[in-house]
């Protein structure tokens, strides 16, 4: 008698995956409702491995659709109707933040747009705060002289652009994990 294996069957002396989809996972992604094609494989041992693997992409799958940020991150992947769903609830979650969280989203043209927006700002204040201070130090490199005054006023009205960049990107991003669109960071 062939060992029992969770989702695979044993026909003949080849192993078959043999299993029914959650309904959710049909839903969601329009995934087949069963699964019933051939492992290619005679062992038992290799049939458990694969199997084994195959409801692992299930249970992350479904993890995928038990987190807003998760199905966020694979919005493309979803069905219409899922997506419908998730707007709707991504909507809700909106409607349930803070007056000056919820007017940042909407400044932004929505979530998505909310998204878009956090991550340039980011890199914009990443990208200036890196280059902080360079036309002076090409300068002072070359040899070329300049007036001091007027080097500090413009290292502290760049400073203030990086700072003004990433109060910009971390409202954005507060207000997103606020509604638990996304996941909070360190």
């Amino acid at each position: 008698m062939e060992k029992s294996i969770e989702g695979a069957r044993c026909i003949g002396a080849t192993w078959y995956y043999w299993k029914r989809t959650p309904d959710r996972l049909v839903k969601a992604f329009g995934l087949p409702e069963f699964r019933r094609e051939s492992m290619k494989t005679k062992d038992p041992d290799e049939a458990a491995r694969l199997a084994r693997a195959y409801l692992t992409e299930l249970d992350e799958l479904v993890r995928k659709l038990d987190s807003v940020s998760a199905r966020v991150r694979v919005y493309g992947d979803l069905s219409d109707r899922e997506r419908t769903r998730l707007d709707a609830e991504i909507a809700g979650r909106v409607t349930a933040l803070p007056a000056d969280q919820k007017q940042k989203i909407r400044k932004a043209g929505g979530v998505w747009g909310a998204g878009r927006e956090m991550v340039a700002q980011e890199a914009s204040a990443a990208f200036m705060e890196a280059g902080l201070g360079a036309d002076y130090a090409l300068k002072d490199a070359m040899g070329e002289e300049y007036d001091p005054d007027e080097r500090e006023l413009e290292e502290v009205q760049e400073g203030a652009r990086v700072a003004l960049h990433q109060k910009k990107g971390k409202a954005l991003g507060d207000a997103l994990t606020a509604a638990k669109i996304i996941e909070p960071t360190a």
